[in-house]
């Protein structure tokens, strides 16, 4: 998404790309040189709740694989592959913040933790909406009972990792600045399908 973003930032705004995969990064900064983008901040970092290190784990890149799913939330102490520091969004000081994406795969509340002035300034500021894009899986299982945005489940068993970390994001943070006033919108959708998905 950082080519689309980039685009529509135009040369007056900037992005900051993070991305932990040495070997997904080094694409990344050649398919922004290809389109001569050079507003764009790429970081070979992990966005996280503190500033440290993690893991990314050893993947075979010769195979077909959804390596943008990969999961950097529980990676076991000395795990085989490559070490990556971690950066906070806060840490960045950024003057100025329209968007922030996030797409992490397991570590939506770390990233969210490690925003949270960030986000807190902007609804300080005024910024009109702060989208968090949740997933109908932080309800879990709901046996067919017709939900809305005010059901929570409690005792979950969450089905995948990402699930579980969803709920923690929406219910640790996005809920709790929500309920202090802040401009939250709050989004879950079922499925999310795109070209080639049938």
């Amino acid at each position: 998404h950082t080519v689309p973003l980039a685009r529509m930032a135009g040369p007056t705004g900037k992005v900051v790309a993070f991305e932990p995969q040495r070997l997904v990064f080094q694409t990344l900064c050649g398919n922004l040189a290809l389109n001569s983008l050079a507003n764009v901040d790429a970081r070979c970092e992990a966005a996280g709740a503190e500033a440290g290190w993690t893991v990314v784990p050893a993947l075979d890149y010769d195979r077909e694989n959804n390596f943008g799913g990969l999961s950097l939330g529980r990676v076991e102490s000395g795990a085989r592959g490559e070490r990556v520091r971690v950066a906070t969004i806060d840490s960045l000081e950024l003057p100025r913040c329209d968007l922030i994406k996030i797409d992490v795969e397991g570590m939506e509340l770390q990233v969210l933790e490690g925003a949270r002035q960030t986000l807190e300034l902007a609804a300080e500021l005024g910024v009109p909406k702060i989208v968090h894009t949740s997933t109908v899986g932080v309800y879990g299982n709901t046996r067919g009972q017709l939900v809305d945005e005010t059901y929570k489940a409690d005792g979950i068993n969450f089905e995948s990792e990402y699930e579980r970390t969803k709920h923690l994001a929406h219910y640790e943070v996005a809920g709790p600045m929500q309920q202090r006033g802040a401009p939250v919108v709050i989004v879950c959708p079922g499925l999310i399908y795109g070209p080639g998905y049938t």
